[in-house]
């Protein structure tokens, strides 16, 4: 009840003020970023000074990356990910009902269009 409570909330904040729905778009990478991040350390049980040393980057840049302060490069994320003998998985995925208000689709993806001809 709460939890819906919320979703209706923060859909009828995205709807009527465009400047914090840039704001929530601007921040939702990096927090799924930091979430991953923290996620595979607490699977591993290491510390970020360890996932630092095992990938060869510094415990300063894993703390910036789980602080959402700063994106990886694609290369960063090979470099932990081949570190802990994991893969980087790249996927596009349909907004979630949560950002459904700002994106211009019912939330099941974009209308289709006739496919271009060869």
């Amino acid at each position: 009840m709460v939890m819906d409570d919320l979703e209706r909330s923060l859909n009828e904040q995205l709807k009527r003020d465009p400047a914090f729905r840039a704001a929530w778009e601007e921040s939702e990478l990096p927090a799924r970023v930091a979430k991953a991040l923290i996620g595979l350390r607490m699977r591993l049980n290491i510390s970020q000074a360890e996932l630092g040393r095992l990938a060869g980057i510094p415990q300063s840049e894993i703390s910036r990356l789980e602080s959402m302060s700063h994106l990886p490069s694609l290369r960063t994320l090979d470099k932990i990910a081949g570190a802990v003998g994991a893969a980087v998985d790249v996927s596009f995925v349909w907004p979630s009902r949560t950002r459904k208000a700002g994106t211009g689709t019912d939330g099941n993806g974009p209308t289709p269009v006739a496919a271009a001809r060869s």
